[in-house]
């Protein structure tokens, strides 16, 4: 069984990942979205 300190760190180092997946994928997300409006914009 491991320590409530222990479980504590591995909440916070997942929630951490969690947060930086979430930041990724949202950039990602926006530069998408962005290039597409662009793209038709220059194609009209």
């Amino acid at each position: 069984m491991t320590s409530p300190q222990t479980m504590d760190q591995q909440q916070e180092a997942r929630r951490r990942g969690v947060r930086r997946t979430l930041w990724v994928t949202g950039t990602i997300a926006v530069a998408i979205f962005l290039l597409s409006i662009l793209s038709m914009l220059r194609i009209s």
